[in-house]
């Protein structure tokens, strides 16, 4: 049984492999989004002396250089690119590439929201056709994309907040999916939601009602109180 497990002898080789697996995907994850965010490429040019120069900055300032990289990433995503990178997604897990959805889901929420890229991928694929079979591959690959959307991400679509992200996806799925399962995970989604957003809304009716009942009592009784010793003749019960 051992054997099985480890197929090489006990040393440094399978952690060599690992090691190595993992910067493939790091390569691989840098250079799909480079294709599509070419002005996110960092200086890599450096001299000896200056490389030398910039780990004595680095040292007097450890966490300086993180902190004001990060917004001017940021900055460098236009409309126009996120929407390149967003028609890139389908095309990719065609091509069979498993790298760079799982590399866009990772970083999208830092140049866009969810309902923008929800927006944007439904907006490309309005118009698929039906009974053409290079439109019912694409509807395939949009289901799986989706569906590894929301694996990644249920925080995004399994909120009450996210309830007109689900609702906009039911819509386009029932138009152009009907019958897939997407399709009824999504509508089971939904009542969810609708069921809880109906629980919360019925809460807060009982709390707004409950409220002016008590409060009514007290200004009637404080008007009373000023009558009362404004005029003497009145007499309070």
């Amino acid at each position: 049984m051992l054997s099985r497990c480890f197929k090489a002898t006990p040393g440094s080789e399978p952690k060599k492999d690992r090691s190595e697996g993992r910067g493939v995907w790091k390569h691989r994850v840098h250079s799909c989004l480079q294709c599509f965010w070419p002005s996110g490429r960092k200086e890599t040019n450096l001299t000896q002396g200056s490389q030398a120069q910039d780990c004595k900055d680095q040292v007097e300032k450890e966490s300086a250089p993180m902190v004001q990289e990060e917004p001017c990433r940021e900055s460098r995503i236009s409309a126009v690119m996120v929407a390149r990178l967003v028609n890139h997604l389908v095309p990719s897990l065609q091509g069979g590439d498993p790298f760079f959805v799982p590399a866009f889901l990772c970083i999208y929420q830092r140049f866009a929201t969810t309902q923008q890229v929800l927006d944007l991928l439904l907006e490309r694929y309005a118009h698929l056709r039906l009974f053409c079979e290079e439109d019912e591959q694409i509807k395939k690959t949009i289901c799986t994309f989706l569906d590894t959307w929301m694996d990644k991400k249920p925080e995004e679509f399994c909120q009450s907040s996210a309830l007109t992200i689900v609702k906009q996806l039911k819509n386009f799925l029932v138009v152009n999916m009907p019958y897939s399962d997407l399709t009824v995970r999504v509508c089971m989604l939904l009542t969810h939601l609708e069921e809880e957003e109906a629980t919360e809304s019925e809460v807060k009716d009982e709390e707004t009602s409950e409220m002016p009942t008590s409060a009514m009592h007290l200004p009637a009784s404080i008007n009373l109180r000023r009558h009362a010793f404004a005029d003497p003749e009145l007499e309070v019960c």
